[in-house]
């Protein structure tokens, strides 16, 4: 603890101590079978050691005193497989990781191959909520009257009923139709993925358990990286070559055989890259698609480097790309070594996904879990010429099931396109029940000129409550294009808001419901984990959207200042009945390090605005929010098995990250979810000056609904 204080690690460098530290920890080598608290000891060596590289000073000393080769010695000799001999190697590895030569990747460049040119418009980031200006009414009716033609009919307007169109043709033709005229990807798509083309839900096999962590493979990785380093030294490394499996193979020359960079360079040819005829053959240009570069090590084991975001350096997380030319008698080995993360759930269970098209077309499986040995690691590439900032490595093993002739699709997490939305809402207008309105209108048009949908539903039936009287419940989703799970469960939510059930019923009788189920199209079709075409975090531009960087985002905030500013002066005869619009905001995400299900709200009473806060001392609307906010974790667990054993946290007020407002207070609920390692979050966004909270029967429907979609 004290080495962290800057004061004492001056101190430390001035004395030299890094020679007696690196002595003594040379001296306990040999004792660490025998004695526990060697362990302890060592491991607080080498704790100290990595604050006194942080200082210039202190890592020359430690060069000069040989200290390298000391802790490679240290790692070699260093044969305890438990957990904390695993500790020790990796703070061994973190230590030497910042000391060494930086090691770039194997790219030309760190930026995406996919650039776009946008709209150069005089735009600050990150500007405060404060500074944006409020809309107009006048400029809020001319823009976003047409999506609220339901109202007309009350309002003096005069409404439209759609008949419900029949489907003429096959899910999988219209998919392939869709897919042809609506979508446009930066670069030419060679194809489209089978799996996409099937419509294929998550998973379509039993339910999954975590993976069983191989505590073994994570020791045998760090030790391999540590071979690398080391293997032109002249000293003996007996120990440590036998951990690496992989050592006694023949070797083979470092083989290309997918490099996107070159495939999108109109100067060189698309062939060629295949030039082995044992190697695998990948490729990743279809929608959602993301694989960069593939080399071959030696025999069956591939070094893959994922693709950056579009006009972005960074967020390398997902990945989705087709195998072919495998063999079912080998195991093959995949390092995706560019992730940036410093933990991932590949560390906690978490397995790739993957569809085979030969058993599928045999047995009817879509997507599954599969990969052994599956960990995630600190490798020896440095992100930028700044030593010590280290990409991860995502390492797994595969046996695929069939020979040549099967076509195999690897990915992050389950996919969901954007042409898997437009199949689906086609298909929810042939199949929505009798009394369900449904309209499906165009948001925005992208920079890449893709209709952003906006779908409405709610209630025909003669006998629902007045229109005028509904409430409107907003929902968004994949802002983050890798954030697919948050797809499948918007989805859901939209098959149960249109089905014939009678919770569907109550809740279109009752409420208005404008659903945005994919706010970042651009991200989705481009295969991004977290940017669209500009190369900005959308779901960091809520406190104040450029209408042309971010037309989604900025439309979507229009929508709900319309509900607000516009629909809550509707011409009601009884002013009480009135309430502030929107009732509820929920924005749907997935979690990369988080597992289980969460919801994460706003409370009222810490979102003011400074010119609205005088209005925080109205008792009935405090009450009401509060009664809104008691979701007890008892109360959801009664929904479904998907909310058992829910606790539930009320974190300190923090400052929001989604819609700019100053202060909020956090409920946090994590919930057991037993085989599934995605998230589900909510997050409950109060945007408007004067919030009445949710009554609880009105959360009861909404929840029950979610719950119930997938």
């Amino acid at each position: 603890m004290l080495a962290k204080c800057k004061y004492n690690v001056n101190l430390l460098v001035a004395e030299n101590l890094s020679r007696d530290l690196l002595e003594i920890l040379q001296s306990h080598k040999a004792n660490l079978c025998q004695k526990r608290q060697t362990f302890k000891i060592s491991g607080s060596i080498l704790n100290i050691l990595l604050h006194i590289i942080s200082n210039n000073q202190g890592k020359a000393n430690f060069l000069r005193d040989n200290g390298t080769e000391i802790l490679k010695s240290f790692c070699q000799d260093l044969t305890i497989k438990d957990r904390r001999g695993d500790r020790l190697l990796s703070r061994s590895w973190t230590i030497l990781s910042k000391c060494r030569t930086p090691k770039l990747l194997p790219i030309a460049d760190d930026f995406s191959p996919m650039q776009f040119d946008a709209p150069e418009v005089h735009w600050k980031k990150r500007s405060s909520v404060f500074k944006a200006q409020k809309r107009s009414d006048d400029e809020l009716r001319a823009s976003y009257d047409k999506f609220f033609i339901e109202l007309q009919s009350l309002m003096g307007g005069n409404g439209t009923e759609e008949s419900t169109p029949s489907l003429s043709s096959s899910v999988t033709e219209l998919y392939d139709q869709l897919h042809t005229e609506r979508v446009c990807g930066l670069y030419l798509f060679e194809d489209i993925a089978l799996p996409d083309r099937l419509f294929l839900n998550d998973a379509s096999g039993p339910e999954e358990f975590l993976h069983q962590k191989n505590c073994n493979i994570y020791r045998e990785k760090l030790l391999k990286v540590l071979y690398n380093e080391c293997k032109d030294n002249s000293r003996s490394s007996t120990n440590l070559n036998s951990f690496i499996h992989d050592n006694d193979e023949p070797s083979v020359d470092l083989d290309v055989v997918y490099d996107l960079d070159q495939l999108l360079d109109p100067s060189h040819s698309n062939v060629g890259f295949h030039s082995r005829g044992d190697s695998l053959q990948f490729e990743s240009r279809f929608e959602s698609g993301n694989l960069r570069k593939v080399i071959r090590l030696v025999h069956q084991e591939y070094n893959l480097i994922l693709t950056p975001d579009v006009n972005t350096a960074k967020h390398h997380q997902w990945f989705y790309f087709s195998v072919k030319n495998m063999r079912s008698d080998q195991i093959y080995t995949f390092n995706i070594i560019n992730y940036e993360k410093t933990n991932s759930q590949f560390n906690f269970g978490m397995q790739p996904v993957m569809f085979s098209q030969l058993e599928y077309e045999q047995r009817g499986l879509g997507w599954t879990r599969v990969g052994q040995d599956v960990i995630y690691y600190k490798n020896e590439f440095s992100k930028s010429m700044a030593a010590g900032s280290n990409y991860m490595t995502a390492s797994f093993k595969i046996q695929f099931p069939h020979s040549t002739g099967d076509v195999c699709y690897l990915a992050y997490h389950f996919p969901y396109t954007y042409t898997r939305l437009l199949t689906h809402l086609e298909v929810l207008q042939c199949s929505k029940s009798q009394d369900t309105y449904l309209r499906i209108d165009s948001l925005n048009k992208t920079l890449n000129n893709h209709d952003v949908p906006l779908i409405t539903i709610t209630s025909n039936n003669d006998n629902a409550r007045p229109l005028l009287e509904r409430k409107l419940v907003v929902l968004t989703s994949r802002v983050h294009p890798g954030e697919t799970n948050a797809s499948f469960m918007m989805e859901g939510v939209l098959d149960q808001l249109v089905s014939d059930s009678q919770l569907a019923s109550v809740l279109r009788s009752n409420f208005i419901f404008k659903l945005v189920p994919m706010l970042n199209v651009e991200g989705v079709i481009n295969g991004c984990h977290r940017c669209g075409l500009t190369g900005d975090d959308l779901n960091r531009q809520w406190d104040k959207p450029h209408p042309i960087l971010h037309p989604s985002v900025y439309h979507a905030k229009g929508i709900l200042a319309y509900c607000h500013q516009i629909l809550k002066t509707s011409h009601l005869p009884d002013k009480k009945q009135q309430a502030d619009q929107p009732f509820l905001f929920c924005d749907f995400h997935g979690h990369s390090r988080k597992k289980s299900i969460f919801l994460y709200g706003c409370s009222g009473d810490e979102s003011w605005l400074p010119s609205d806060s005088d209005r925080s001392t109205n008792s009935s609307h405090t009450e009401n929010q509060n009664k809104g906010q008691q979701i007890k974790p008892s109360h959801l667990s009664s929904m479904g098995k998907c909310f058992v054993n829910a606790l539930l946290e009320l974190a300190e007020e923090q400052e929001s990250t989604s819609v700019g407002e100053r202060k909020l207070q956090n409920s946090l609920l994590n919930l057991d979810n037993r085989w599934r390692d995605q998230s589900f979050v909510i997050q409950v966004q109060k945007v408007h000056d004067h919030p009445v909270g949710p009554t609880e029967s009105d959360l009861d429907l909404i929840l029950s609904a979610t719950t119930n979609s997938h």
